[in-house]
């Protein structure tokens, strides 16, 4: 049994968000590119793309390690070569986006615009609040909990998968 989130979906939501507000330079720093939650997310991301007719281009990819850090060199370089819009593959990386722009006299969102991923709850105390792609965490490990305890019990699962649907926490990091 497997509890997991639909993460393409994820990927799909948080770059069709930049494409829907006109933005076509859209980079993405990954996490691992070895990993496959991090395959997924890009997958989404190529998928919303590709249905506006765009295809994702070798200078607006940053493969990061999902640290903050990671978030600010893939900024650095995304920032160079024109992109107007990031998804990071996950909200420490947006931090490090927040950095860079600060440092680099950008305005998010009039200058870049940014969206994470996983939602965590000091995403809504950034100045502009971050735009991150939810994952229902607790459901999520109720779930797991239930499955984890019905095994010991001896207990068979009624299912053999259980994928989640990410949800888009629309704030005020996108223009």
């Amino acid at each position: 049994m497997t509890v997991s989130l639909d993460n393409v979906l994820g990927g799909y939501m948080a770059t069709d968000h930049l494409l829907e507000y006109g933005h076509e330079k859209i980079g993405s720093i990954t996490g691992p590119l070895k990993n496959d939650i991090v395959k997924q997310r890009y997958l989404g991301y190529v998928k919303a793309l590709e249905e506006r007719g765009l295809s994702p281009k070798e200078d607006y990819i940053f493969e990061g390690d999902f640290k903050s850090k990671s978030g600010e060199l893939g900024a650095k370089a995304l920032v160079k070569s024109g992109v107007t819009a990031i998804f990071a593959h996950n909200d420490l990386m947006a931090y490090g986006v927040y950095k860079v722009a600060y440092e680099l006299g950008l305005n998010i969102p009039q200058d870049l615009s940014i969206v994470g991923f996983d939602d965590i709850y000091t995403s809504k105390a950034l100045i502009p609040p971050l735009t991150s792609v939810r994952q229902p965490a607790h459901d999520m490990g109720l779930m797991a909990a239930k499955i984890l305890i019905g095994g010991i019990k001896g207990q068979r699962p009624d299912v053999v998968k259980k994928e989640f649907t990410p949800v888009l926490s629309k704030r005020k990091s996108v223009a």
